[in-house]
């Protein structure tokens, strides 16, 4: 599964796929963010953890060639700092709680529905708020800024 946290201006939102039966590779990451850089037109930071795919020499690539897609990594080992674990910790708490799955086709579905329900504004402006993240984006300048760089 692919999942990010997007914040446009006033508004966020939930992008998640589902990979059936196989591993991430770069395609799988950059095929998303391009529809996203599509949809809000608009420099995009992409926050992400440090999966081996995750800094790939694809993407970083395409991420310069595009000039406007901004790589930020989290610590390593540092699950606190992720606001998709917010995401999966409402899912179990909220959507799962006290359901039991039979096989792999109802655990998707229970991802999918936990996906779904935290994708409430105030829910995603609250997983992202409860992450002490050292970077900022000025929207209004066009210009990322990060206490790594």
């Amino acid at each position: 599964m692919v999942a990010g946290d997007v914040c446009h201006r006033c508004l966020c939102g939930l992008s998640a796929e589902f990979l059936e039966g196989r591993s991430v590779n770069q395609d799988d990451l950059i095929a998303p963010v391009r529809r996203l850089r599509r949809t809000f037109r608009t420099p995009l930071v992409i926050l992400l953890d440090n999966l081996q795919q995750h800094k790939g020499k694809d993407l970083r690539r395409w991420c310069a060639s595009v000039c406007d897609v901004y790589l930020e990594f989290l610590p390593p080992d540092a699950p606190e700092l992720n606001p998709a674990e917010g995401v999966w910790g409402h899912g179990k708490c909220v959507t799962a709680a006290g359901r039991l799955v039979d096989d792999s086709e109802q655990l998707k579905q229970l991802a999918r529905e936990a996906v779904t329900a935290a994708g409430e504004q105030h829910l995603l402006r609250g997983f992202i708020r409860g992450t002490p993240l050292p970077f900022r984006f000025d929207l209004k300048t066009c210009k990322h800024h990060s206490d790594n760089q």
